[in-house]
């Protein structure tokens, strides 16, 4: 037995008690150690994501693997893991491709005639959100929703890389085809007036395109232009920084950004949000 936050209703969890299967061949069973508060799973508790209830959410975890199934070869008992919820057959044609986040999983699930993995009340199966369901003690999952770390990693922090740093980290290399080296524009400052913003930064992008804020400027000791318009390298490490902290200042939200790159014609500016 498991104690779990179950979603019994839209609105709220219970604490209860689960019963997890014994794992199958492919999967692992997992004693939670820490699991992080998604913004996803409180669509699913509020009723904005439907989903069959009742059912546990949580799918930003991290744990100790307890037991494994007869063919499981990517962990064994002991390993510490971080879970993942685009779990992966291995063998679907988005797998075989390489595209394995569009896996749609059909494998890493028990099938409709078999056991549930989580049940209550001596059988009443509990839906598992996201072939996860994190909030609880214990996650019976496949072999593939998970993925061994090191062990001198704090599990509270390793959590989050099961979907926060995933996420950050796919829309930087992915959305942003943002590469090591590459010198982008950042900003984390919170911002109201939307139009304000667009034309504040559009206006300085547009600036620096044309030449027109000097050397020197803010600080800043190399080609501002050359580096707005992509074409040369920062010089120093000061520059990377005050350009940073320049551009950062004025480039306040992702449609400033986009604003800002169309004024100053910038067809390949990265764009980092945090």
């Amino acid at each position: 037995m498991a104690k779990a936050a179950i979603l019994e209703q839209v609105g709220g969890l219970t604490i209860g008690e689960v019963e997890l299967a014994d794992p199958a061949p492919h999967e692992v069973l997992i004693d939670t150690k820490a699991c992080g508060l998604c913004h996803s799973d409180l669509h699913f508790i509020d009723g904005a994501y439907p989903h069959p209830l009742p059912a546990i959410p949580g799918h930003e975890a991290a744990g100790v693997v307890r037991a494994v199934g007869s063919e499981v070869k990517t962990v064994k008992p002991g390993d510490h893991v971080v879970s993942c919820l685009s779990a992966f057959c291995g063998h679907c044609e988005f797998c075989v491709t390489g595209r394995m986040a569009l896996c749609l999983g059909g494998d890493t699930r028990r099938a409709q005639t078999a056991a549930p993995r989580i049940t209550r009340n001596g059988g009443e199966p509990v839906a598992q959100m996201l072939n996860l369901s994190a909030f609880a003690e214990q996650m019976l999952i496949h072999e593939h929703a998970c993925v061994a770390i090191d062990k001198d990693m704090p599990l509270d922090r390793a959590a989050i890389i099961g979907c926060a740093v995933t996420t950050g980290a796919g829309a930087i290399f992915n959305a942003c085809s943002v590469v090591p080296g590459e010198t982008v524009a950042a900003s984390t400052r919170y911002v109201d007036d939307i139009d304000n913003a667009m034309e504040e930064a559009g206006e300085f992008l547009l600036a620096a395109s044309e030449g027109l804020i000097p050397a020197g400027a803010d600080g800043f000791t190399g080609d501002l232009q050359g580096l707005v318009l992509g074409n040369v390298p920062a010089r120093t490490y000061e520059d990377e920084i005050t350009l940073f902290k320049t551009v950062g200042t004025a480039l306040s939200d992702i449609a400033g950004l986009a604003a800002a790159a169309a004024a100053a014609e910038v067809e390949d500016l990265g764009i980092v949000l945090g």
